[in-house]
């Protein structure tokens, strides 16, 4: 008798963690921020200013980048804007932005493009790809790559946001990084808050600490994928997302293009052999 208790409290805990979305291994309980190590969030980098970093490690500080391939992560075009690509590093697989690790990569930044029709200040088309000169070679627990979202999610689904923002009641970098319960919500009900197209977005009914500018570029998985990356808030509850799945089309092309030695488009010179080679692509891909 004792031992069929035992069964069925085992079997309720695990309909339990089904139904709540845990995850099989490590999947800490989210209470609404809570720090984390790199293992948690291993596909999460950080873009940098070189000098500033030669100088104190982690004063250089730009925003959050994800990792979604070999020498490929993801982040707003915002934070690299009117940056000089020589002058930034990408940093992956370290927990502490003030500290130094065996497992911490410092990577060079080859190239980066971000959406042509992006406009400084506004929300719409704020994507871009950052690529590295070196390789991004996965160590289990530490560096990891996180796929691109390949369907549109619905409203309500649980989501996970990561960051290594500021703490707002001191306006000090956060030294480890942190992650956030969110929940998506319906595309008609985002557009009436962030009036662009192509945005997500998610609420926590709970208040939220103010989000700032050095949350800019952090990722949103959602059902183990890249859904979103942070652009900025609309209210305390609601946090606005670049919509990784209405962009899956322009990721693929430019990361086609970088490998392929074919030049960022500007519109002054968009040859048409540049126009042909991304029509191809698309529709084969």
């Amino acid at each position: 008798m004792a031992a069929l208790v035992i069964l069925l409290i085992r079997i309720s805990l695990c309909l339990f963690l089904l139904l709540n979305g845990v995850e099989a291994g490590r999947q800490p309980r989210i209470s609404g921020r809570e720090d984390v190590s790199i293992k948690d969030v291993p596909y999460m980098g950080t873009l940098r200013k070189l000098q500033n970093e030669s100088m104190s490690v982690g004063s250089g500080y730009i925003c959050v980048a994800t990792v979604i391939q070999n020498r490929v992560l993801i982040t707003t075009a915002c934070c690299i804007y009117r940056q000089t690509r020589e002058d930034i590093v990408a940093v992956i697989g370290n927990t502490y932005m003030r500290g130094l690790s065996r497992t911490m990569k410092v990577l060079k930044i080859a190239d980066w493009r971000w959406h042509g029709l992006y406009k400084y200040n506004e929300w719409a088309y704020d994507i871009a790809l950052v690529f590295t000169s070196q390789d991004i070679i996965p160590v289990k627990g530490v560096i990891q790559y996180l796929p691109i979202a390949e369907g549109v999610f619905r409203p309500h689904t649980r989501c996970i946001f990561c960051s290594w923002g500021a703490d707002t009641s001191t306006a000090v970098l956060r030294n480890a990084p942190y992650i956030a319960l969110r929940w998506t919500t319906s595309k008609l009900e985002c557009y009436k808050r962030s009036l662009a197209a192509g945005v997500m977005c998610t609420y926590d009914l709970a208040r939220v600490d103010e989000i700032n500018s050095f949350d800019l570029g952090g990722p949103l998985k959602c059902n183990n994928a890249l859904a979103g990356v942070l652009l900025g808030n609309s209210s305390d509850e609601y946090m606005l997302f670049t919509d990784i799945y209405m962009f899956r089309k322009w990721i693929n092309a430019a990361i086609y293009m970088h490998f392929n030695g074919i030049g960022a488009l500007r519109s002054s010179c968009f040859q048409w052999h540049v126009a042909v080679a991304i029509a191809v692509y698309l529709i084969i891909s």
